[in-house]
C-alpha cells in the first residue's frame, strides 16, 4: 500500500503511517514529500507508525543510510526533532535508522506500543491513534 503523512502545525507533529507493502522505492519517494512540507522546519514532533507495513525486503542499510542523508542534509533543522517510531516486526531496521539519525542530533525511540511512543512525545495516545487509523485506512482505501 505504501506510506503517507500529515502535518498538524498546531499540534506541533508530523504523523507518518506506513501500510502494508512497503519497498524502497516507496520511502524513498516519500522522503523528499515529507521534507518539501513548509511546516517540515518548525514541527519538533513526528510519529511514525510502521507496525502495520510488510514486505519490506527491500528496504536494506544502505536505502536506511541513503534516506538518513537526506534528513540529514540540515542539521540545524533534523537536531531540534523528537521522532518516536512504533514497529514490531521492524524493530530493528527501526533502530538502524534511529541511531543513524540520532548522529544529526534527532532524539528518536523505537517502540512496541502506542501509549508509551506518545508519553515520550507529549502527546494524547486516543487522539493519536485515531489519527494514525484514520491515515492506514486512507491508504488502504487508495490501494
Amino acid at each position: 500500500m505504501g506510506i503517507t503523512h500529515v502535518c498538524d502545525r498546531e499540534k506541533n507533529i508530523i504523523f507518518i503511517v506506513w501500510d502494508g507493502a512497503v519497498t524502497a522505492d516507496d520511502w524513498l519517494n516519500q522522503a523528499p514529500k515529507l521534507l518539501a512540507e513548509p511546516d517540515w522546519p518548525n514541527i519538533s514532533r513526528l510519529i511514525a507508525d510502521v507496525h502495520t507495513a510488510t514486505d519490506t525486503a527491500s528496504i536494506t542499510d544502505t536505502v536506511i543510510e541513503k534516506i538518513t542523508a537526506l534528513y540529514g542534509a540540515r542539521p540545524e533543522i533534523v537536531s531540534k526533532k523528537r521522532l518516536a517510531i512504533l514497529a514490531n516486526d521492524l524493530f530493528g531496521k527501526a533502530r538502524r535508522f534511529g541511531t543513524l539519525l540520532s548522529r544529526y542530533g534527532t532524539s528518536v525511540i523505537v517502540f512496541n506500543r502506542l501509549s508509551t511512543a506518545c508519553t515520550f512525545l507529549g502527546i494524547d495516545p486516543t487522539d493519536t491513534g485515531q489519527i494514525l487509523d484514520q491515515l492506514r485506512a486512507r491508504l488502504r482505501s487508495a490501494g
